[in-house]
């Protein structure tokens, strides 16, 4: 089963793919892997979670700590960020991480950068059902979120 997970992987992965184990999550989109005594930053692609001082920040990384803490994964990377970390797809036996934080209510589709209609789908299943961060009417998503704090610190 591991060995078509991987030819299926790499099939549908552009770029490389990777496998590790995940030694940190640093918050609910960004994950600390280790490869042969490297530790790698990777962020999941096409999703974005609430920052950790945000409501539901912790609620996200909590989200992410059961599905791949200290767990062995595989990473379809599509492309390295402009911080240096690794951007990709992770997959914990024959699941879409990236997918699961949407599908649960813990993420956002970063719709301005993906176009996965599988995520928008998800998203909106999410928001309907009232999941995650949903459950409380619009929650303030993490672009806008770092736009005000960045322009509050300006201020001082």
């Amino acid at each position: 089963m591991r060995i078509l997970l991987v030819l299926l992987l790499a099939a549908s992965c552009q770029a490389e793919t990777i496998h590790g184990r995940v030694e940190r999550v640093v918050d609910g989109d960004t994950v600390v892997l280790v490869i042969d005594a490297e530790k790698i930053k990777i962020r999941l692609e096409g999703i974005d979670a609430p920052e950790m001082d945000q409501p539901f920040g912790r609620e996200a990384k909590a989200a992410l700590q059961m599905a791949v803490d200290g767990r062995a994964v595989y990473v379809c990377v599509k492309e390295r960020d402009k911080y240096g970390r690794l951007v990709g797809v992770i997959l914990a036996d024959a699941t879409d991480i990236n997918a699961r934080m949407v599908m649960l209510g813990f993420a956002w589709h970063c719709k301005f950068f993906n176009k996965s209609p599988l995520l928008a789908k998800l998203e909106a299943k999410a928001r309907s059902q009232k999941r995650g961060l949903w459950e409380k009417g619009e929650p303030v998503a993490p672009w806008d979120w770092r736009y005000k704090q960045k322009k509050k610190r300006k201020l001082k």
